[in-house]
């Protein structure tokens, strides 16, 4: 969905290309107010806001953020699939945040230290589940300390419960399942983009947790981490930029989009792109991704 106060416009002039019509961005203005929070904004809001630092324990206690709660991403994965990397239910998600003091309907702001990957995850939880009011940290711990701003050792104090749970109704478009993109690859009006890296998809690295190499038929390869500016703040990258890269990768911005990785977290990141910050309303996360996908093609063959 576009929130309000953010005004999207996208135009896109075809042009044909060896034999074939390729969408181009010719002008995106974003104008971001919900889901992406600036640390210098945060700064003002500490105190208020409940934050959630998605990093191991260890670096968690070597410096995070004032206030802020950990959890790490193994607390979000269920251990009920035969294969790693699916999602938490609502019921263990909602004892999760009551735990570390999350109130009913409270703005919540994640961040890590990983261009937001693994913050983006939980953000996609939320918003899954019921729970809209939650920001990432635009450059994540890199920036706020780039900005000079304060960090905090040592565990914060467990704020008391507060009886969270999702009082909303939960975005049940951000995700879809394994059937779904089977038939997928079968429909010339979705695009099944990988997020992972160019090895990964071409089969020469195998990552733990995966059954074979390789990657879903037909999808097209877009590495998460061209979004985000690595080599320097961390931020997210100016929206045209974004845009004119994945044109180039051979992304048809104008379809309906299904993103995966490894285990859906990469690809909760750039669904959080597409979404939040370029306004493509139609574009969905595969919780299972290259775990799921692996495990079944592989059962089903035998």
């Amino acid at each position: 969905m576009v929130h309000l106060g953010r005004l999207i416009f996208v135009a896109v002039l075809f042009i044909g290309c060896a034999g074939s019509e390729t969408p181009l961005p010719t002008s995106l203005k974003v104008e971001h107010e919900m889901d992406l929070v600036q640390p210098n904004e945060l700064q003002d809001r500490l105190g208020s806001t409940t934050i959630i630092d998605i990093r191991k324990r260890g670096e968690y206690l070597n410096g995070h953020l004032p206030g802020a709660q950990q959890l790490w991403r193994d607390n979000l994965q269920s251990d009920e699939y035969p294969f790693g990397g699916m999602c938490v239910d609502k019921a263990r998600l909602t004892f999760l945040l009551d735990s570390i003091g999350c109130a009913t309907g409270s703005k919540i702001v994640v961040y890590d230290a990983k261009g937001g990957c693994d913050a983006a995850r939980l953000w996609w939880m939320l918003k899954y589940y019921g729970h809209h009011n939650v920001q990432l940290l635009d450059g994540g711990l890199q920036l706020w300390e780039q900005r000079g701003l304060a960090v905090d050792t040592g565990f914060t104090t467990s704020a008391k419960s507060k009886g969270f749970r999702f009082a909303e109704n939960g975005d049940e478009t951000l995700i879809v399942s394994y059937d779904q993109v089977l038939a997928a690859t079968n429909d010339s009006n979705v695009v099944i983009v990988d997020t992972r890296t160019s090895e990964e998809y071409d089969g020469s690295t195998l990552k733990d947790g995966a059954f074979y190499a390789g990657h879903i038929p037909g999808s097209i390869n877009f590495d998460w981490g061209r979004c985000v500016e690595m080599e320097s703040d961390w931020k997210l990258k100016e929206s045209d930029a974004i845009v004119s890269d994945m044109v180039a990768a051979g992304i048809d911005t104008s379809k309906r989009i299904i993103t995966y990785c490894h285990t859906g977290v990469r690809s909760a990141h750039t669904t959080f792109v597409m979404r939040e910050l370029l306004g493509f309303d139609d574009v969905s996360n595969y919780d299972g991704s290259w775990s799921e996908w692996s495990f079944r093609t592989l059962k089903n063959k035998n």
